[in-house]
């Protein structure tokens, strides 16, 4: 852990051993009632509001004081072989690196205090939970939009038959998205207004661009941290029931693995919510933990088929939380799912999907998951 991350982490550890406010009692984490989802309504509107605000003065103090003070800012020039003299903007420089210091600074302190409150508000996790600690780095992992990636611990891997090259190129494309949107923005600016007088302003447009982004970033922090809240318990729902019921199939447990990482290469990215569903999956079942999971996917269908139907359904159904738990379904897994259905195994349409994942999202949990299961085919 880097140093800015010990002192976030230090502080954000200190947010959690405040006393509680006396709160509204409510129902498990998987479910959100009344209070809580007025109170995480609160808190996203003022978290956009703040993310925003920052990425207006970002800009407005980028651009602002060199327009209106250039002397602030001297620069000195250099003599450059095949290239000539060249203008150094030293001063100008610093203060760019010194602001987008202040702003990630400012932006992590806000991520801190969101996943904090809406933790607060759900009450999650209980100091007598026997993973509170681990519940906690979880939710600063949330706040500083890391990946997790201890699947790997378990031999599932979300990227495997990835080159590297690809997932480089993804990554960078990622990471750049803020900067690559602000150069498309500015140079339609410039094609709808070519005149001298608005030129020196188009800089301004930033403001736009980078608001947008932080608050979208802020946004997706608040939907994390729910997603995070609200998973353990649905995770250990579906882990105990299938347990209960499937403990003694051999058919069921030895193929496990192969569906866990299955599921995780449909998803294609890494999520403590997926490491929490296959570590509870592994550690119920008495699985070994593997270095390597392998799946042929044609010969893992064979096997999917060959179940009988009361084995089919619960696979289905560790199927289906699979997709959910981090939120969202991609086209990846919508493609995941029509395989299963062309091998006339399960039928789940993307309807269905959308319903589930927006009742988890909502906070109404997954009983009709779990009480009414997939329709087999």
């Amino acid at each position: 852990m880097l140093f800015h991350e010990k002192v976030a982490y230090n502080y954000f550890h200190k947010l959690f051993d405040k006393p509680k406010k006396k709160l509204v009692l409510g129902d498990a984490y998987h479910i959100l009632n009344e209070y809580e989802q007025k109170q995480i309504r609160q808190i996203r509107f003022q978290a956009l509001f703040y993310a925003g605000l920052f990425g207006m003065l970002g800009v407005v103090l980028l651009y602002l004081p060199l327009q209106l003070f250039p002397s602030l800012f001297p620069s000195f020039d250099i003599s450059l072989a095949w290239v000539g003299k060249v203008q150094v903007p030293w001063a100008y420089t610093l203060y760019m690196v010194l602001l987008a210091v202040l702003e990630i600074f400012a932006l992590t302190w806000l991520n801190l205090v969101i996943v904090h409150a809406i933790s607060r508000v759900c009450r999650f996790p209980t100091p007598d939970d026997e993973r509170y600690q681990e519940h906690i780095q979880i939710l600063f992992e949330v706040s500083l939009d890391k990946n997790n990636t201890q699947q790997l611990r378990l031999g599932i891997n979300p990227l495997a038959g990835l080159s590297p090259t690809r997932i480089l190129i993804f990554s960078t494309l990622f990471m750049l998205k803020a900067t690559l949107t602000n150069i498309f923005v500015k140079f339609i600016f410039r094609r709808l207004f070519t005149r001298w007088a608005i030129l020196p302003y188009l800089d301004y447009v930033s403001v736009l661009v980078f608001s947008a982004w932080n608050m979208y970033a802020t946004h997706l922090v608040v939907n994390a941290v729910k997603i995070r809240v609200m998973a353990p318990n649905l995770i250990y729902q579906l882990t105990e029931r299938l347990h209960h019921e499937f403990k003694s199939h051999d058919s069921f447990k030895e193929i496990l693995l192969e569906v866990l990482q299955f599921i995780a290469v449909a998803k294609r990215n890494f999520h403590h919510n997926h490491y929490l569903l296959a570590e509870s999956i592994i550690n119920a079942f008495e699985l070994p933990r593997l270095p390597e999971i392998k799946v042929e996917q044609e010969a893992l269908l064979i096997k999917l088929r060959a179940l009988p139907t009361n084995l089919k359904q619960g696979m289905a159904k560790l199927f289906v939380l699979g997709l959910l738990i981090d939120g969202s379904i991609s086209w990846r897994e919508k493609r995941a799912t029509e395989i299963l259905m062309e091998q006339n195994l399960w039928q789940v349409n993307v309807a269905e999907l959308k319903a589930w994942a927006s009742d988890f999202k909502a906070g109404k949990g997954l009983d009709k998951l779990f009480q009414h299961g997939v329709k087999l085919i």
